[in-house]
């Protein structure tokens, strides 16, 4: 998915529940300040999360 995004000119990353945690809260940050639209997220957070 996040390749497709990346692919249409979308800026996203995926994160995995492997994914270093500093990495993750760098995500959510990028995603708050607007520097990427999406997060892709597998087994990392609950189903319905949102972050606004």
């Amino acid at each position: 998915m996040t390749d497709g995004f990346l692919a249409a000119g979308l800026t996203a990353v995926a994160v995995t529940g492997t994914t270093p945690r500093d990495v993750r809260s760098d995500a959510i940050e990028q995603l708050r300040a607007g520097t990427i639209q999406a997060i892709f997220a597998i087994d990392v957070f609950n189903e319905g999360v949102d972050i606004p």
